[in-house]
């Protein structure tokens, strides 16, 4: 069951969808013709009803059907109840039946159709704000999306309110923000024919040292690989300060905290962009584009540099120290920013 589940979720809403027009059309027609059936019985009240010929065609249809499906009821199922023909009678609870069975039938072809089609929605929401799979701002709608499988009248009006409740908290979390790539130049080859424990000891110092001023810049999330960082700031000014706040403290790090023979080295791109960013899902999970160029800002920067795309040192409030280098990454013409006296001991 699980396997069919997994299975429907993936199918396209448009079969369920002409389905249920299907079913809901041969509702509609059983309908019909229970009307046009009975329509000679009210008709003989009214007054030269004869005279409307619309009117007439109608009776003379209903008759002809009446005819046509009583002979065939009549081969099957005994008409004559109490001494007198019930064809009639039986015809139209016939024609109940279909019409509630159909809208029935339709009705659940109709809520699968709307759960597949709100579903891939929903799935296109994560995907492209870069929300995780359980993220909490749609947790609510996934759950209210299960329900509709059900076909139920009020599952499905409730679901479209959530679903217009959630989408208008997605649109207000879209955003400009800035991020910042870090990563250590080397780090491998720093460890070799190091103790182990001052390994241990350094890198984490080293974070220390890092994070003290990512929250001196008041980061918002920040995301750590082993040897690396990805950090959000609300704006690029911040962003490029933190990594210059870096690169400038390594020199003191270097002379008076590490005690490794290599000296610690860092990388840094940054890049900014309009990103949706729910509060609750980490940065690690968050995935767009606007990131992934301050990654590959970074990979493809010098050491102990800043890089940055010029599309982002134009908007900046100091952009002293940046020059235009040779590089191309992802389109942008890359700028980076050198600090005075940086040097193998990471001095700024």
């Amino acid at each position: 069951m699980p396997e069919l589940n997994a299975r429907w979720t993936k199918m396209s809403p448009i079969p369920f969808l002409l389905a249920s027009w299907f079913a809901r059309l041969v509702a509609i027609g059983a309908l019909v013709l229970i009307l046009l059936m009975i329509l000679p019985y009210p008709l003989q009240y009214v007054e030269n009803a004869e005279k409307y010929e619309y009117l007439q065609k109608a009776v003379d249809f209903g008759a002809q059907a009446k005819e046509k499906l009583g002979a065939k009821v009549q081969q099957y199922v005994p008409t004559q109840i109490a001494g007198a023909d019930r064809t009639l009678w039986i015809l139209i609870g016939g024609l109940l039946l279909v019409e509630i069975m159909t809208a029935r039938v339709g009705g659940a072809f109709g809520a699968r159709a709307d759960y597949l089609r709100l579903k891939r929605k929903v799935e296109s929401w994560e995907k492209e704000m870069g929300l995780g799979k359980d993220s909490a701002v749609t947790s609510t709608l996934n759950a209210k999306l299960t329900a509709l499988k059900d076909g139920s009248k009020e599952d499905r009006e409730e679901l479209l309110k959530i679903f217009a409740e959630t989408k208008r908290k997605l649109s207000g979390m879209g955003r400009e923000l800035a991020f910042l790539s870090i990563d250590i130049v080397d780090s491998t080859k720093m460890k070799i024919g190091e103790e182990q424990e001052t390994v241990e000891y350094d890198f984490k110092q080293y974070k220390t040292f890092v994070d003290e001023i990512l929250k001196a810049n008041g980061v918002i999330k920040v995301a750590w690989t082993p040897d690396g960082i990805m950090a959000c700031f609300s704006n690029i000014d911040t962003a490029v300060k933190t990594g210059k706040d870096v690169i400038r403290g390594l020199k003191n790090f270097n002379d008076n905290v590490k005690l490794l023979k290599a000296a610690f080295r860092v990388r840094c791109g940054v890049n900014s962009g309009f990103v949706y960013m729910d509060d609750e899902v980490p940065l690690e999970d968050v995935s767009d584009r606007v990131i992934d160029i301050a990654g590959h800002m970074q990979k493809h920067a010098e050491p102990m540099t800043v890089s940055v795309a010029k599309t982002v040192v134009e908007p900046l409030t100091d952009r002293e120290g940046f020059q235009e280098t040779a590089k191309i990454v992802d389109g942008y013409q890359v700028y980076a920013w050198r600090g005075e006296g940086n040097g193998a001991n990471g001095g700024a």
